[in-house]
């Protein structure tokens, strides 16, 4: 069975930051989850999965579990 993304429930992932785990909204890019935090985007550096991830490419960079 294959379910319609807009139909789902909505599902939390979680993650770490700054070494404390947190739950998370799933499917947020890089971007949307600075921006869910309440983060500056112009002060932080973004680590994923060991990982660099530069400025430009946040927008279209995924959050997954």
């Amino acid at each position: 069975m294959v379910a319609k993304r807009g139909c789902q429930p909505s599902v939390d992932i979680e993650v770490v930051i700054n070494g404390e785990a947190q739950s998370i909204p799933d499917g947020q890019t890089v971007l949307a989850l600075l921006r869910h935090l309440k983060l500056d985007p112009s002060r932080v550096a973004v680590e994923l999965d060991r990982h660099i991830v530069r400025q430009p490419r946040w927008d279209e960079t995924p959050v997954n579990a």
